[in-house]
């Protein structure tokens, strides 16, 4: 889950922004959630967010929110007027995500999850990512594990790539939820996939589209 911090000169118009953005991605189901503060909070704030969004009316404070978050490796989003005063939260959003996942270059950590008859099928899709990685398509970091070794371990990655033998309690095989402690976002890789063959371009069509249909679920 991603935590943004809106941030104004008062804080009345940013929490009236925010409260549009909330509004946008509990709508989207997104994997965010969205704070609004003051400049002077926001300073103290800062680095305990993954993005702090700053308004037009406190651009000129840009660069003490750089220097202060310079020691996280982050750095802040300045708003354009028309976004901003127009409340534009879809903008807002695809700009925070671009800045996310791609402006700071950060690679996807994937993990990929397969019982042992599927390790076959899926050694071929978790090549297909490699490939991508490979010409540069997408900026990966791919890992493959067996399923008997997920239950209790602290997955350190993005998202989790489950195969189409994975069940939750009481669900079946959802296509999509968050998994564990940290929440982590996963998807079903179903079987049809498999089928394909073209495992590279499916991987790139998912990964693309992977935060937009969540919901709480239990490992079994």
């Amino acid at each position: 889950m991603f935590k943004l911090l809106l941030v104004c000169s008062g804080g009345y118009t940013s929490s009236t922004i925010a409260h549009k953005i909330g509004e946008y991605i509990e709508a989207n189901q997104l994997p965010f959630v969205v704070k609004s503060t003051n400049a002077a909070v926001g300073l103290l704030l800062c680095r305990e967010y993954d993005l702090t969004l700053l308004s037009p009316q406190v651009g000129f404070t840009y660069e003490l929110f750089e220097k202060k978050m310079k020691v996280s490796g982050k750095t802040p989003l300045l708003l354009d007027k028309e976004e901003y005063f127009g409340g534009n939260a879809e903008k807002i959003m695809r700009r925070a995500e671009e800045k996310l996942r791609r402006a700071e270059r950060k690679p996807l950590r994937a993990a990929f999850v397969c019982g042992e008859k599927e390790t076959y099928l899926f050694k071929k899709c978790f090549n297909g990512v490699q490939l991508l990685s490979q010409e540069k398509k997408m900026n990966l970091e791919v890992s493959l594990h067996q399923q008997r070794e997920i239950l209790g371990q602290d997955f350190s990655c993005d998202i989790i790539v489950f195969d189409f033998s994975f069940s939750f309690k009481g669900t079946g095989n959802p296509q999509r939820g968050f998994f564990g402690v940290k929440q982590i976002p996963f998807f079903i890789l179903h079987l049809y996939y498999f089928s394909s063959g073209d495992y590279a371009e499916v991987i790139k069509q998912i990964f693309t589209e992977y935060n937009l249909a969540y919901e709480n679920l239990e490992i079994s």
